[in-house]
C-alpha cells in the first residue's frame, strides 16, 4: 500500500489513489460478506461505498480515514489468504470496538438492503420487502386460539383494571423517579 500523509488536523491521513481505496474497501466488505455460488459478495452488491458513504455521514470523513489507516497499516488484504485476512478484521474489531461495530452495521445494512440479497432472500420463499416501512408486510388474522400463549405464565389485565405499581419500597430509586412515576409533577 501506500504511505500515509499528515493531515491539516495532525492525524494520519491515509495517501491513497482513489483505486487503492476502492480495492481497500472491497475487499474489507468482502471479508464481512465473502459471497458464495447463491450468495453475492458484498462488493459486487457495491456495499463499499454505501459503507463509506454512512460513515462519512454518521461520524464524519475522520471516520472513513480511520478505517482505511487502519486497514492500510496492516499491508490491506492483497495476495492475503482468508486466515490472514479474518485475522486483520478480527484485530481491528479488538482494537476498535465501537468503530467496528458501526462499520459492521452499516456494511449488514447495506447489503441486506440491496435488490440482489433481497433478491436472493425471495428465492428461498421469504417475503422481503426493500423498504417494508412503506407498506408493511401482510400479516394473518389473529386467531386467538392459534396464538394465545401456551407459555402459562402472566395472564390479561382488561385496560379498566390496570393499576399504578407501588415504587415506594424500591429504596434505590429517588425519590423524584418514585414520585414521577406516579404522575406527580
Amino acid at each position: 500500500m501506500e504511505d500515509t500523509a499528515t493531515q491539516a488536523g495532525g492525524g494520519a491521513k491515509p495517501s491513497l489513489s482513489a483505486n487503492a481505496i476502492a480495492q481497500l474497501l472491497a475487499d474489507f466488505v468482502d471479508v464481512l460478506i465473502p459471497g458464495d455460488d447463491s450468495w453475492p459478495s458484498a462488493s459486487t452488491v457495491g456495499v463499499q461505498a454505501v459503507l463509506a458513504s454512512r460513515l462519512a455521514d454518521l461520524d464524519g470523513e475522520g471516520a472513513v480515514d480511520r478505517l482505511l489507516g487502519r486497514l492500510d497499516a496492516k499491508g490491506g488484504f492483497a495476495g492475503k489468504s482468508e486466515a490472514e485476512r479474518t485475522t486483520i478484521v478480527a484485530d481491528f474489531e479488538r482494537d476498535e470496538a465501537e468503530l467496528f461495530k458501526l462499520v459492521r452495521n452499516a456494511v449488514f445494512l447495506a447489503y441486506y438492503e440491496s435488490p440482489a440479497a433481497a433478491a436472493r432472500v425471495r428465492s428461498l420463499g421469504f417475503a422481503y420487502e426493500l423498504r417494508p416501512h412503506i407498506g408493511g408486510y401482510t400479516m394473518p388474522v389473529v386467531d386467538p386460539e392459534r396464538d394465545r400463549p401456551h407459555h402459562q405464565r402472566g395472564f390479561h389485565v382488561p385496560t379498566e383494571e390496570v393499576r399504578r405499581l407501588d415504587l415506594s419500597r424500591l429504596e434505590w430509586l429517588s425519590n423524584d423517579k418514585r414520585d414521577h412515576s406516579h404522575g406527580d409533577d
